[in-house]
């Protein structure tokens, strides 16, 4: 069997067992290709400010070490952060929660025209 478990384990998972391993549970998941593997890490490089486009960009990196450009708007940091700090300082104080929100950006495919994940003041 491909996920490497039981017919018994398998059954109960088709038929709703609530005594299943967690472990078991991936398994399977992973055979029917359910599993998402996908994850970003952050650069730990300073953001950059655009003064022009009013964004605070940022690098991300997935399994495949592959680049992607995130950005936060100035609006979205003034309406959620310290607003009477700089856009950079303001970003970097409130950094683990603008990272969670470019996870879960990233994760649905939420990638602008130009292939970055921009987040406004709606998405905190």
């Amino acid at each position: 069997m491909l996920a490497k478990l039981s017919t018994l384990t398998v059954s109960h998972f088709e038929n709703g067992k609530n005594n299943l391993r967690l472990s078991s549970i991936i398994n399977i998941l992973g055979v029917l290709g359910m599993n998402d593997y996908r994850y970003i890490e952050f650069s730990t490089l300073h953001p950059k400010s655009d003064d022009s486009r009013m964004i605070i960009s940022f690098i991300g990196y997935d399994k495949n070490k592959k680049e992607i450009t995130f950005a936060i708007s100035y609006e979205a940091i003034q309406d959620h952060f310290h607003n009477t700090l700089p856009p950079v300082k303001a970003f970097i104080e409130n950094k683990e929660r603008v990272y969670h929100e470019a996870r879960k950006k990233y994760l649905a495919n939420q990638f602008e025209k130009d292939g970055t994940i921009l987040i406004g003041t709606n998405d905190l």
